[in-house]
């Protein structure tokens, strides 16, 4: 499903009720119309990914696709995850989640490598924490598409 194009003051200010341009806003919780907006500001052309967690929204930036979606109950949870393409192993997988402090990897069930974060909403954060969270997310997958390419 696409999103129209909306004006940038509309945009700005649509999302549960409340202006999710305010920066220093505390929110503890997000909706589906929330998350669609944050994933905007990256990639107009993003994508609702159906009968994933609750909203999940695929979406690209500088060439990374990743999807951002919603877990938990009720919204209080962010999880942002891509699936880098290639092959590494336990031992190099390991190795990422012991010495680097951002990005979690790991194989999924068949194998496949996934890179993920997850941001924690309860108690508060601001519209400027989820964009340096998901700046640091896409920062780190480069980082670990390079790491896992080493010799």
């Amino acid at each position: 499903m696409r999103t129209p194009i909306l004006t940038l003051s509309v945009l700005l200010t649509l999302g549960g009720g409340r202006a999710v341009a305010q920066d220093r806003e505390v929110v503890t919780k997000l909706n589906a119309i929330d998350l669609s907006l944050i994933v905007a500001r990256y990639d107009m052309g993003y994508t609702e990914i159906p009968k994933l967690d609750k909203a999940a929204y695929s979406f690209q930036v500088k060439g990374e696709r990743a999807v951002m979606s919603l877990v938990g109950q009720g919204g209080e949870n962010l999880r942002l995850f891509a699936r880098p393409k290639g092959e590494a192993s336990l031992q190099t997988i390991n190795a990422w989640n012991r010495d680097k402090l951002y990005g979690k990897a790991y194989l999924d069930k068949s194998g496949g490598i996934v890179f993920e974060m997850s941001l924690e909403l309860r108690g508060g954060v601001t519209n400027q924490n989820i964009r340096e969270w998901t700046d640091t997310f896409f920062i780190s997958l480069k980082q670990f598409k390079e790491f896992i390419r080493e010799p």
